[in-house]
């Protein structure tokens, strides 16, 4: 069963991503244990970490406002407010598996008077470990790279693996991103080589009719944004993660062509990270909301629960999570509430998305409200 997180979360921060799907995995009212990889593979240091961070000693609050005064970025003032030198806040799953655990400790002080009674369940947590490449890894080992022979390939031989190659999803991006401006046929990728088959499959299906996109396809969006923006006077304030001296400095920029990557990287500063300055320019593109941030957070109960897809054999679940949940679950967008922000916000996002994809490849994608939850037999 895939349950759609609104868009306002899953681009927000590793903490609005995990507050927004711990909540709406406690608000179906049936889920008893979330399941996530991390690279050290540890709960038990993970949750003390988490500890750490909510606890907020006279100690770490100090040291904290002190780094950020030298003009850190966050995370590296954070990382010496908590004195974290195992290594374990530096890795992305790590931070995102730390979020989880707050979230689920904040919902468990909660839970003596601020939850309710029925249709929610607060879920346990267990880590995976990570394998194979790590998470930034671009490379694709030789023997898997386009081109390659793997008619020989033992995928049983690969360590702690037994599908093909354990690569990142950032390398096989950029080999589909490599081979598409280089004018590459799917078939030449070996997309099967480093995905599972039937990850290949539709990678192959969709590959130069809506795949592979980038964040420079969402420049021309980008920047009709910012020149509407910089003639409203607070509007790019109200911007999801967007910091004052971000704002000052997009203001300022000259109304001239826009391209998302370059400007990401002119507008990066020891103090602002550029996976921060990409999330706040993509906000700025789709118009995403400071006030959805409150939406997500301040109620313990998710709004909704959107479902795309599920095995027919699911169907039993999805009957008890209708009859139990503490939350509307959506099967129909029609049947929805459209003057929920955050359901009307997802709505959009797809809009931009189905004509930056028409702008790139010439393919019409269904509407959202054209399509319907995907079931497998």
């Amino acid at each position: 069963i895939v349950f759609e997180l609104p868009v306002a979360a899953a681009t927000g921060s590793a903490e609005l991503f995990a507050e927004g799907a711990v909540k709406l995995l406690s608000s179906l009212g049936i889920i008893d244990t979330l399941v996530f990889g991390s690279e050290c593979g540890d709960i038990e240091a993970l949750q003390s970490i988490a500890r750490k961070m909510l606890d907020e000693s006279d100690e770490y609050r100090a040291l904290l406002k002190q780094g950020l005064k030298e003009g850190l970025a966050f995370p590296r003032a954070r990382k010496l407010a908590l004195k974290e030198d195992s290594g374990i806040a530096d890795s992305p799953n790590n931070i995102l598996g730390i979020e989880y655990c707050k979230a689920v400790m904040r919902l468990e002080t909660l839970q003596a008077s601020g939850l309710p009674e029925h249709g929610y369940r607060i879920p346990k947590l267990l880590t995976l470990r990570r394998v194979g490449h790590d998470y930034h890894d671009e490379t694709i080992p030789a023997d898997k790279s386009p081109g390659a022979d793997i008619s020989d390939l033992d995928a049983a031989s690969l360590p702690e693996h037994k599908e093909p190659c354990p690569v990142s999803a950032a390398a096989v991006r950029k080999m589909m991103l490599d081979g598409f401006k280089g004018e590459a046929e799917a078939k030449d990728l070996n997309l099967e080589s480093v995905t599972p088959g039937s990850a290949a499959s539709i990678l192959e299906r969709e590959y130069g009719v809506s795949l592979p996109m980038e964040e420079d396809d969402l420049s021309d969006m980008l920047a009709v944004r910012l020149w509407t923006l910089a003639e409203e006077e607070g509007d790019l304030a109200d911007i999801m993660d967007m910091t004052q001296g971000l704002e000052r400095k997009l203001l300022n920029l000259p109304k001239g062509p826009v391209k998302f990557s370059q400007l990401a990287m002119e507008l990066k500063t020891k103090d602002i990270t550029y996976t921060a300055i990409c999330r706040a320019l993509l906000h700025v593109a789709l118009g995403t909301k400071k006030s959805f941030v409150g939406q997500i957070k301040e109620a313990a109960v998710f709004p909704y629960a959107r479902l795309l897809g599920f095995r027919s054999s699911g169907s039993q679940v999805l009957r008890q999570i209708s009859d139990s949940a503490s939350l509307r679950l959506i099967t129909k967008l029609a049947d929805a509430d459209r003057d929920n922000g955050l359901l009307a916000h997802d709505i959009f996002a797809a809009q931009c998305y189905n004509q930056t994809v028409y702008s790139k490849f010439g393919t019409k994608l269904r509407g959202e409200y054209e399509t319907g939850p995907v079931i497998l037999q």
